[in-house]
């Protein structure tokens, strides 16, 4: 994809910026801010965000920064629960202390399922979205 703007446009300069103004836009909830600590203006910042080329690399990026946090989050989550198991498992755990674990464990599976079942109905409708069918032909797949 092309950029909006000409080889020479002086916006064009800013692009070594782009991984940082990426970051920023992702942990800054104030544009200002953004401006700030990039060192770019209002009207440079607003030129950026309405680059084709920019706006593509960041939705790139945030898929990018998504997947990351998502595998960070089911690492911790898999450490959590296998230490959930052992302190079931070990004979010495207090009964209050294992019905807190096991409820904990149960709790989470419980998420688990309801987080995989919005995610394939999502799948469902996006793919239904691309696919063309506005009247959502498929739905026996969402049940």
């Amino acid at each position: 994809m092309s950029s909006q703007y000409g080889k020479n446009h002086p916006d064009r300069k800013h692009k070594r910026l782009w991984p940082k103004v990426f970051s920023l836009l992702t942990s800054e909830l104030n544009l200002t801010r953004v401006c700030d600590l990039s060192g770019l203006t209002r009207g440079q910042l607003s030129r950026l965000m309405r680059d084709i080329e920019f706006t593509t690399a960041f939705e790139e990026y945030r898929e990018m920064a998504l997947t990351a946090s998502v595998a960070k989050a089911a690492y911790a989550l898999s450490a959590g629960m296998t230490r959930m198991l052992e302190i079931i498992e070990n004979p010495e755990t207090s009964p209050t202390v294992k019905i807190n674990a096991y409820r904990t464990v149960a709790d989470y599976a419980l998420k688990s399922l309801e987080f995989n079942t919005l995610s394939n109905r999502l799948s469902v409708l996006e793919r239904t979205l691309t696919q063309g069918y506005g009247d959502c032909a498929d739905a026996s797949e969402l049940e």
